[in-house]
């Protein structure tokens, strides 16, 4: 037995997204600056039925379209505000529109719609020819709404939210024909971006409607005949409602009878792309499902059974678990304790499916989606600009820290910064007074200016744009000097695991044989380092050899310890400079 649909799921199309609504509640889905699907969900309360004269017919039209204007308003004016704004990179020149000026904009457009659909008609036809004044108007009429319909067909900014349009009939058609749980980009692909209940199809009704109107009203008296017409505007909206309702409930071979009235959707709605008919997935389902929440230990068994398992996709429970502590913000060891009792509302729920198919299908790494990476004994933010902070770099501080403490070192560069994780560490741990970090990426001079501020190390640290050591003032030394200088080989790239190949490749490509940044570092380092001071470097598991040799070819530098990271590999080299 066919489940029994919601009905009359309906809403609009914005211009960044849609909005969807039933008798349960009103979704509005968007996406924001990251592509990230952005909902918001607002139940309605259940009420006692009653009849009121609101449930009239004609009636029940006429508050129904004033309520759906008035409870559009916010939504279409923060979607014009956000496509205006899109291309708008002086936060200073924002545009915001105030509800004033909303209403003002209504006011105006319904104002323009009565001059130019009754007055300027009524006018043209009294003054050409009284006898056949209606006949002329009814042609005005219709030639301005035939130009308003090719100024729509016209505009191309308009195809993002004809795309949406479609995204929202086809969405609601699927749910109609295949049911609430066969809702896929499949089955939504193949169903129509026309529907019957289309607010297109109630203008084509109101059109015609005020065109019989200008037709069959006697008066030849041009002011009183505008003042009926104006009259009836309410009125004929409300018989339009009816006109849609009735079309919509016919049974399927009477259907054809609002098609003529359906062919405005040509205009007003575009096939969409996957992802708006994802985004309008989301937006529907909790329109059509009573339950939105879901218990977090059923969901998981059944992303693994769907999704992991299906797909032969090896997981750790514990990243599960992280980006639902991301998603709830609290604690990992929270979500372990409690998961039996974690409940996901529906928002959750979706922002959990997007963030977990990024990690598992789309291979992001983890610290790209949470933005956060721990290491050392700080915190630290990563984007997908920097290099995600490894625990085998921490040997590489462990040896600042020890250097510095017993040698009493001062200053230091932290070249090739990245995130910063390297200098930050070492300035919020050991006694170093001042730490210069250089990188030559613009993004990741941001993350590390984040990063001092997020692990309040303002007082030693200082971030400079740098081509290595070529910004650099030539007669300032430094007590040491080290990097984590990108070291993969070209060639080598490709193979890398898929999650790796998602960091930035300026920092993980060091040239044909992975050595072309410790030449550079090498040969440069002795014109700003302190006689007695020291390089370090971290290196590849299997590049001690090669780059001990290119250390050897510099006289001034002494290679006087290598050390092996957690696993037994080799992992840093440490030499001092000796002034010649």
């Amino acid at each position: 037995m066919k489940e029994k649909i919601i009905k009359d799921v309906g809403g609009m199309a914005l211009f960044d997204g849609l909005m969807l609504r039933s008798k349960l509640r009103e979704v509005i889905a968007e996406r924001d600056s990251k592509g990230s699907i952005s909902l918001e969900i607002n139940n309605y309360e259940e009420e006692e039925k009653k009849f009121y004269i609101s449930d009239l017919p004609i009636i029940r039209g006429m508050l129904s379209i004033f309520n759906t204007i008035e409870q559009s308003i916010p939504y279409l004016i923060n979607s014009v505000e956000n496509e205006l704004n899109s291309d708008n990179t002086n936060k200073d020149d924002k545009i915001n529109f105030t509800k004033t000026e909303a209403i003002a904009t209504i006011c105006f457009i319904i104002s323009m719609a009565i001059i130019f659909l009754i007055l300027v008609p009524n006018i043209i036809g009294f003054v050409i020819n009284k006898n056949i004044a209606n006949i002329i108007e009814c042609i005005i009429e219709f030639s301005v709404f035939a130009i308003y319909l090719l100024i729509l067909k016209s505009n191309e900014s308009l195809g993002t939210l004809y795309k949406y349009h479609g995204a929202e009939h086809k969405v609601v058609n699927a749910y109609e024909k295949y049911g609430k749980d066969n809702i896929t980009i499949d089955n939504v692909k193949k169903s129509s971006r026309f529907h019957v209940r289309c607010g297109g199809n109630f203008i084509i009704y109101f059109v015609v409607c005020m065109l019989l109107t200008t037709l069959f009203i006697p008066t030849e008296n041009i002011i009183y005949k505008s003042l009926i017409q104006i009259g009836l505007v309410i009125p004929l909206i409300g018989v339009s409602f009816e006109i849609l309702m009735v079309f919509s409930k016919l049974p399927f071979p009477l259907k054809y009878i609002a098609y003529p009235a359906m062919l405005i959707q040509f205009i007003t709605t575009k096939e969409p792309s996957d992802d708006m008919i994802e985004l309008a997935i989301c937006a529907i389902k909790p329109c059509i499902n009573k339950n939105i929440d879901t218990n977090l230990v059923e969901y998981i068994d059944n992303y693994k059974k769907d999704v992991l398992i299906k797909n032969n996709i090896e997981f750790d429970i514990d990243d599960i678990y992280r980006l639902v502590a991301f998603i709830k913000k609290c604690t990992l060891n929270t979500v372990i304790i409690d998961k039996d009792k974690i409940v996901l509302n529906y928002v959750q729920k979706v922002k959990l499916d997007e963030l977990l198919n990024k990690y598992y299908i789309q291979k992001i790494p983890l610290q790209y989606i949470t933005h956060v990476q721990a290491f050392y004994n700080e915190e630290y933010a990563v984007s997908e600009n920097v290099l995600i902070p490894r625990s085998d770099t921490e040997i590489l501080v462990e040896k600042v820290i020890e250097y510095v403490e017993k040698y009493q070192l001062k200053d230091m560069i932290d070249m090739c910064t990245g995130s910063g994780c390297i200098g930050i560490s070492c300035a919020k741990n050991s006694n170093i007074e001042k730490v210069l970090m250089v990188d030559i990426s613009d993004c990741a001079i941001v993350i590390a200016n984040k990063n001092i501020d997020k692990n309040d190390a303002r007082d030693k640290c200082i971030v400079a744009k740098s081509n290595l050591f070529e910004a650099l003032e030539r007669d300032r030394k430094f007590d040491i000097i080290v990097s984590n200088p990108p070291y993969i080989k070209t060639g080598d790239i490709s193979t890398l695991d898929e999650y790796v190949k998602k960091e930035p490749i300026i920092a993980l490509d060091g040239g044909n044989d992975g050595m072309e940044f410790y030449k550079k570092i090498v040969e440069n380092s002795v014109n700003y380092i302190n006689d007695g001071g020291f390089l370090m470097l971290e290196i590849g598991y299997d590049e001690l050899d090669d780059v001990t040799k290119i250390i050897s070819k510099y006289n001034e530098y002494e290679v006087i310890e290598s050390v092996k990271d957690y696993g037994g590999k080799d992992r840093v080299i440490i030499c001092r400079f000796h002034q010649i």
